[in-house]
């Protein structure tokens, strides 16, 4: 049974992780490298948004977020995964030209600073 339900979750990974170009870049200014979906234009989150395949970008903002949250000395501001979305549909609109990364990292300093997107 285990091996099954190990065997299934390699397999939803594997069909997830197909649909997503993975990659890695700079970070804005800082020299940090970005791996996976946070390489993703903004016009790709915009994109995959508007055909409903965002899942995978999602769940990669969604870590990134999340890791930011444990390992900041400033707890951020709670908020759920639709509020994050509709933030970052918000920043894609008017910084077309940003990575999903850029996005994040704005989304986190706004937790940070106390803020609900």
């Amino acid at each position: 049974m285990i091996r099954l339900r190990f065997a299934l979750v390699v397999i939803m990974l594997a069909v997830v992780l197909a649909g997503t170009p993975v990659g890695s870049g700079q970070a804005g200014g800082e020299g940090r490298t970005i791996y996976g979906a946070g390489t993703n234009t903004c016009a790709q989150w915009t994109d995959a948004r508007d055909k409903d395949t965002w899942l995978s970008a999602g769940q990669w903002l969604l870590g990134f977020v999340s890791a930011s949250a444990m390992y900041s000395k400033t707890p951020p501001s709670r908020t759920d995964a639709r509020a994050i979305a509709n933030w970052v549909d918000t920043y894609c609109l008017s910084h077309s030209g940003s990575d999903l990364s850029d996005a994040a990292r704005e989304l986190v300093e706004l937790l940070i600073s106390g803020k609900q997107p």
